[in-house]
């Protein structure tokens, strides 16, 4: 699928918009996926360091997102396309097959309703008023984990079929690394399971073996160095944990896996402490201005940084081993394309912390450089600056631990390992 590439363009000022070329399906869902951290509160991004979080959420479970939910969309998406296919070869315009594939992926929503899985369905509040569908969601995932061999958008396929009425010329875009047989094979991987003859009356979530068994394969042969792989080729029964690290079967990654995860970790551990300082920045600026603090936030706020300093201070003899400069190639190696003031904002905080942890909260020129980077990032919006802006803050904004999309990713890994030992 080609280079995996993070940009970080607060060097060039605030964002106005989002655009795309729209042959280019990752700036696309590049674009979709900023939008989603906002959706998020794990995610959102009040430092900028988002081009980072997102290089090793990358590196360790290709092809997610924050917004997926459960491992047989990545079936159930090319099984719509499929039949969309179908349809479209019966000769229809470009309006039609697009409003087929929309109603096929809403009829998929009532048949896993039917089913009654409705535990990370699409569309399960909204119903058929839904603003995004699933497939806008898990396109690009598609890609990566090498099921989708259509490399453009969705809406490029839908084109596509509705201007060749379905038809390819198979022989011209065979070759010997890419055989195509089949019409379908132009779109998606040969292996795909056959759909369920009833999917579009009842279906569930659950994955059957022989399913299970292909996503795990797909993933060991498109993204086999990953821990999203070998998690899932590994683990024998469902596991819940808080975060990657602390799966039971951490200690016993490959030692690529372990290098990656180790700077994950630490990386979340020590910025933590910045997005908790800028909370309570904001908590005292309001105290300063004299309005009300009914829900004591700026003692809350204070009692976090202390936690915060106290697993800092348990977890000083990793931390003291710690490579940045390590981290820092492991960033770059990733595609990560980080500019000078990201870096520049991350290694200062990252060395004043690490050198004195409870002296961070408290040094005058850290704050002022969290001030300085809020406004960088924000404009006339910053909160410490803008009156209004402090005005229109929640008490608590990005101030969880960085997880690299494990909530989503631990859902996924589950499906997958319970379709495969199923008997």
């Amino acid at each position: 699928m080609g280079e995996i590439g993070f940009d970080d363009t607060i060097d060039g000022g605030m964002m106005s918009s989002l655009t795309w070329i729209d042959n280019s399906e990752k700036e696309r869902q590049k674009a979709l996926e900023f939008v989603d951290t906002f959706r998020e509160k794990e995610t959102r991004d009040e430092l900028g360091i988002g081009v980072i979080r997102d290089a090793f959420s990358e590196t360790l479970f290709p092809g997610t997102t924050t917004v997926q939910t459960r491992a047989r969309y990545f079936l159930l998406i090319p099984w719509v396309y499929q039949r969309t296919a179908e349809y479209a070869a019966k000769g229809r315009s470009f309006a039609q097959v697009k409003e087929q594939a929309e109603l096929l992926e809403k009829s998929l929503m009532r048949a896993l309703k039917s089913g009654g899985d409705e535990a990370g369905l699409f569309g399960r509040v909204a119903g058929e008023n839904i603003s995004r569908l699933a497939s806008d969601v898990y396109w690009n995932g598609l890609g990566y984990w090498g099921m989708r061999r259509y490399e453009a958008s969705r809406i490029q396929l839908i084109r596509e079929l509705a201007a060749s009425g379905g038809a390819q010329k198979l022989k011209e875009m065979s070759d010997e690394d890419r055989p195509i047989t089949t019409r379908s094979d132009v779109y998606w991987h040969p292996g795909l399971p056959k759909a369920p003859a009833d999917l579009f009356d009842s279906t569930t979530f659950a994955l059957s073996e022989e399913e299970s068994k292909y996503l795990r394969d797909m993933l060991l042969e498109n993204a086999g160095r990953s821990l999203l792989a070998h998690l899932v080729s590994s683990q024998s029964e469902m596991v819940n944990c808080d975060a990657p690290w602390t799966h039971p079967g951490a200690k016993d990654l490959p030692e690529h896996n372990k290098r990656e995860l180790t700077h994950a970790k630490h990386f979340s551990l020590v910025m933590n402490g910045a997005a908790l300082l800028y909370n309570l920045m904001l908590a005292e600026k309001r105290i300063a201005l004299g309005w009300p603090d009914p829900h004591d936030t700026v003692d809350k706020y204070d009692a976090r940084v202390a936690q915060w300093i106290g697993l800092m201070d348990a977890a000083s003899d990793e931390l003291q081993q710690w490579d940045v400069n390590d981290f820092w190639a492991l960033v770059e190696g990733a595609g990560a394309r980080v500019s000078s003031r990201t870096r520049g904002f991350v290694g200062k905080w990252l060395s004043t912390a690490l050198a004195d942890t409870a002296g961070a909260v408290r040094d005058e020129t850290i704050r002022a450089l969290i001030r300085r980077r809020e406004m960088e990032l924000k404009g006339g919006l910053a909160r410490l600056e803008s009156n209004h802006a402090l005005g229109l803050w929640n008490e608590a904004s990005g101030v969880e631990p960085l997880n690299y999309r494990w909530g989503t990713v631990q859902v996924i890994v589950n499906d997958i390992v319970k379709g495969t030992v199923r008997a």
